[in-house]
């Protein structure tokens, strides 16, 4: 069994109304860093750039993503 992570974050920016520039220009992160922690598979993402976006977006952390738990056959 594999465990990874899928991002929420494009869902909570919809529903936000704001975009990616916006979100980049209230956290003071790249845009390609918002873009990539937007990717539904996500790699990997420093918990400082989990709590900025949170912080922006008036979320906990935990919101921004979601366990994919999958298994080996």
């Amino acid at each position: 069994m594999q465990i990874r992570f899928k991002s929420n974050l494009r869902k909570l920016m919809e529903s936000k109304k704001i975009s990616i520039r916006q979100l980049a220009d209230a956290t003071g992160l790249a845009v390609e860093t918002i873009s990539r922690a937007r990717d539904e598979r996500v790699g990997s993402c420093q918990l400082e750039t989990l709590a900025r976006i949170a912080e922006v977006l008036l979320c906990d952390i935990e919101a921004l993503y979601v366990k994919d738990i999958e298994g080996d056959g």
